[in-house]
């Protein structure tokens, strides 16, 4: 083997020239297939390298193949072109490096994931644009605008479900006032007011409630602090949305189906726990306000009534005692009495059956005693009914003349006499049919003073007379 540097002979095993010391670089034989294309191959190495290079380069690299020595035990390389070999090996390395790179870098990228997402969505792909945004999700969770990108594809696939599901995940998550606006829509088109209601009390800031203020269901407002008062009050509830509130005064939980607040409530003496809510226009309740007061004033006596209840079988009077600076009102069917009740001047003649009364006396300053109530039966026997008793009273006016017509008319006149039934009453120990006397014309009505009695067993027809207290004597007519 001789030196490629100097040309001198070397020894055998010698990696030194002797006379200039150039290093000799020994490589396995080569085939004759590779002896041929070395050119080739590095070629195309030196493409994958610098594809842009000259003319004049390809030559020099082609020479560079042509120097290579090739005997029957070695092939001898240029050292330059050894290094230049190593460097393409290593460059091609680093390519196939950077190509894996890349595909783990798209892999695991949020960016390239969500891009990637919406290019499939542009091409009309859901599903796949779905799976895209919920591989960005997947890599970042607290990056949510995936998650909204999800649920403004399911909406627009009118699958509201989904979309409802995932915009409520963001707003449990961070409450995104996007996503929260976007859900409130879903929620009130689909007429879920109570859930909308909920999100702004919970999740809503102020621009959010302002805007959707009127599915909101604010608390009743009381006019009054609650505590104890020495005298009458009159308790305001109010509210500053449109709607309805409800109300009981024994604290029990109000409804839709409770008192209706239409005008203040008159605390009286007493205590009272009240209780209110709010309804909206859709229906959305707000929570239960409850307020206990006290109202501790000068309440008037009970009113007295003199007839015991119980069961009777002859009329009787109801004779009431007002306490002093106050009226007595009462009912008869079992309501509440006020001062719009029937007032009480005169006794009472219970009528035949049974009956209820109830009693309260109200002073002047409008404060109310406690409610007397009483029940009564009458059970009276009778030959003659009240309408028999009308038509004989009737008959007897046509009878003396008093009337033209048994139908009460009057001559000379287009009115004509009226009765009807009054009372029963218990006069001069006899049973009695009290009735009323009037003169109608038209539409005018006049009391004409005139009072029959007819008893209730012979059908003997009397005027009535009042005489003091409220007793009458008896006129055979």
């Amino acid at each position: 083997m001789t030196c490629p540097k100097c040309g001198h002979e070397l020894a055998e095993g010698n990696m030194y020239c002797e006379v200039c010391g150039e290093e000799m670089q020994i490589v396995p034989d080569f085939e004759p297939e590779i002896e041929n294309s070395m050119s080739d191959v590095l070629s195309d190495v030196a493409d994958q390298i610098d594809p842009t290079r000259t003319e004049k380069e390809v030559e020099h690299i082609r020479f560079l193949t042509d120097t290579i020595d090739i005997s029957n035990d070695v092939v001898i390389l240029p050292k330059n072109l050894l290094i230049k070999c190593m460097v393409a090996v290593i460059s091609l390395i680093s390519i196939a490096v950077i190509i894996i790179a890349v595909f783990i870098y798209r892999d695991n990228s949020y960016d390239y994931q969500l891009r990637k997402g919406d290019e499939s969505l542009a091409k009309g792909d859901y599903n796949e644009a779905v799976d895209y945004y919920q591989d960005a999700y997947r890599l970042d969770k607290t990056n949510t605008e995936a998650l909204k990108r999800i649920a403004s594809v399911y909406e627009n696939y009118e699958n509201l479900d989904k979309a409802e599901e995932t915009y409520l995940r963001i707003v449990e998550y961070n409450g995104d006032l996007t996503a929260l606006e976007a859900l409130i829509n879903l929620y009130v088109n689909d007429e879920k007011y109570s859930e909308v209601c909920s999100l702004l009390e919970q999740y809503g800031d102020e621009r959010i409630v302002e805007k959707y203020k009127k599915y909101m269901s604010p608390l009743p407002e009381f006019s009054l602090q609650e505590g104890e008062y020495t005298e009458v009050k009159e308790l305001v509830l109010s509210s500053s949305e449109e709607g309805n509130i409800y109300y009981t005064l024994d604290g029990s939980e109000p409804g839709s189906d409770s008192e209706e607040y239409e005008m203040s409530i008159v605390l009286r003496n007493g205590v009272y726990n009240v209780s209110a809510i709010f309804v909206n226009g859709y229906g959305i309740s707000s929570e239960v306000v409850t307020k206990k007061y006290t109202i501790i004033t000068n309440v008037p006596e009970s009113p007295i009534v003199s007839l015991q209840e119980g069961v009777y079988e002859v009329p009787q009077l109801i004779r009431v005692i007002a306490p002093l600076n106050s009226n007595v009102y009462y009912t008869t069917d079992g309501t509440e009495p006020s001062k719009n009740s029937a007032i009480y001047t005169d006794p009472i003649a219970i009528p035949v059956g049974d009956s209820f009364y109830r009693f309260v006396a109200i002073n002047d300053e409008d404060i109310a005693s406690e409610i007397i109530s009483v029940h009564y039966t009458l059970n009276v026997e009778t030959n003659i009914s009240q309408q028999e008793a009308i038509d004989l009273v009737r008959n007897r006016q046509y009878e003396l003349g008093r009337v033209t017509t048994p139908e009460g008319n009057v001559a000379g006149s287009e009115g004509k006499y009226m009765y009807s039934y009054s009372e029963l009453r218990y006069v001069q120990n006899r049973t009695m049919y009290f009735i009323s006397e009037y003169y109608q014309e038209g539409t005018i009505r006049m009391v004409t003073g005139n009072l029959f009695a007819v008893d209730v067993y012979d059908g003997q027809i009397y005027q009535a007379v009042a005489g003091s207290n409220n007793n009458y004597s008896l006129i055979k007519y």
